[in-house]
């Protein structure tokens, strides 16, 4: 009998590759990060693929629905923003600099 231990294979991941994303500190829509991220990585990415990361980020609690800017023709632009902490690693309250222990 013949041992396949020795000749183990590494599967490779198929398809694109993914891009991560750096959410602004600053109000944003999804056409603003398409836009910043063609201009810095020079890469394609879809529109779609975009909001997709974005339903994600706002499901993880990494940025949040801040409102809507509708124009009288077209799909509605949500805009986000970046979920700050409140509190850092150390305890202490960002609000009021204050160590909540």
């Amino acid at each position: 009998m013949k041992d396949n231990t020795t000749n183990k294979t590494i599967a490779k991941k198929r398809g694109r590759p993914s891009i991560d994303v750096e959410w602004p500190n600053v109000e944003f829509t999804a056409r603003d990060v398409l836009a910043e991220l063609k201009k810095s990585t020079g890469k394609e990415i879809t529109p779609t693929a975009i909001r997709v990361k974005m339903r994600k980020a706002v499901k993880d609690g990494v940025i949040f629905r801040t409102g809507k800017k509708a124009d009288s023709v077209g799909r509605p632009l949500y805009t986000y923003r970046k979920c700050c902490p409140t509190v850092d690693d150390a305890g202490v309250d960002l609000s009021t600099g204050k160590f909540t222990g």
